[in-house]
C-alpha cells in the first residue's frame, strides 16, 4: 500500500493537484492533452474539478480521490502477484 503522507508531501500538501502534475510525474500513462480530453468527458478513473467556470481553468484532482484510486491499483497488483507466487 502507498503511504498517503508521502504522496501528500510530494504534491506540497495541497488538497487539489493539477491534472498536469499527475501526468508529468508519471502517475498516468497519458499525454497531458489526452488526460485533459478524458477529463472533459469524465473518462478518468477518478473525479476532476475545475475550480472556476471557465474553459481556461485547469483540471484539478483531489489528492484523497487520487490516493484511493492509485492505492486500489497497487492493492490489485499485490493481490494478483500473491495469487501467482503464493
Amino acid at each position: 500500500m502507498l503511504d498517503f503522507d508521502l504522496l501528500h508531501r510530494e504534491f506540497g500538501y495541497r488538497a487539489l493537484v493539477p491534472l498536469e502534475d499527475l501526468v508529468e510525474r508519471g502517475y498516468l500513462s497519458l499525454s497531458v492533452r489526452t488526460a485533459k480530453n478524458r477529463a472533459a468527458l469524465d473518462l478518468l478513473p477518478f473525479p476532476v474539478v475545475r475550480p472556476e467556470d471557465s474553459q481556461k481553468s485547469s483540471y484539478m484532482v483531489a489528492i484523497n480521490d487520487f490516493y484511493k484510486w492509485i492505492n486500489g491499483r497497487v492493492k490489485d497488483a499485490n493481490d494478483s502477484w500473491q495469487n501467482m507466487n503464493g
